[in-house]
């Protein structure tokens, strides 16, 4: 037994006294709690399934999120509860808690900490892969650097973390602790320890090779 309802409802099986009125909905309809007036007929979800507001016809079953999960477009089934993002937000596979919005990226983006609103889309890179502020497309996955590190142009394998330096830093092997910020020198350029700020570009020399402040060869 049911409450009168109005003409358009259907015959369901029988129901939890919980359980209301609702328009005509498609054959695979099934019991639902009472939901606000705005709640809409949805295809018979999991028990974990709860009322939701009206979405548009492409939005799918999801398991039960918090009050502030909205309606987004049907993702693969491995889609978890986000908060509600903006209407430029895709679809991304379950990430782990501290996952927020971010712009759609391409399908090779992967799941990434908490970054910056600066922050933007990058290709896969290894789990060390750090947040880093929006470089140029051309910047690719570097290792955990300090805070201090900045966009620069992708480098071999063996680069290493530098403090950032003048635009005119360039990709160098990986030198010592103590290597400072040097111009863009030659390819021929090495390694040398922390001079001051007036040197310049040497070729490489031997270990025994010292800071100069003037542009001289190598010292024996």
């Amino acid at each position: 037994c049911r409450p009168c309802c109005s003409q358009s409802s259907c015959c369901r099986p029988c129901c939890s006294q919980s359980s209301c009125c609702r328009p005509c909905c498609s054959q695979s309809s099934c019991c639902r709690p009472c939901c606000s007036q705005s709640s809409c007929c949805r295809p018979c979800c999991s028990q974990s399934s709860c009322c939701r507001p009206c979405c548009s016809q492409s939005s799918c079953c999801r398991p039960c999120c918090s009050q502030s999960s909205c309606c987004r477009p049907c993702c693969s089934q491995s889609s978890c509860c986000r908060p509600c993002c903006s209407q430029s937000s895709c679809c991304r596979p379950c990430c782990s808690q501290s996952s927020c919005c971010r712009p759609c990226c391409s399908q090779s983006s992967c799941c990434r900490p908490c970054c910056s609103q600066s922050s933007c889309c990058r290709p896969c890179c290894s789990q060390s892969s750090c947040c880093r502020p929006c470089c140029s497309q051309s910047s690719c996955c570097r290792p955990c650097c300090s805070q201090s590190s900045c966009c620069r142009p992708c480098c071999s394998q063996s680069s290493c973390c530098r403090p950032c330096c003048s635009q005119s830093s360039c990709c160098r092997p990986c030198c010592s602790q103590s290597s400072c910020c040097r111009p863009c020198c030659s390819q021929s350029s090495c390694c040398r320890p922390s001079c001051s700020q007036s040197s310049c570009c040497r070729p490489s020399c031997s270990q025994s090779s010292c800071c100069a402040p003037v542009c001289c060869q190598c010292k024996i």
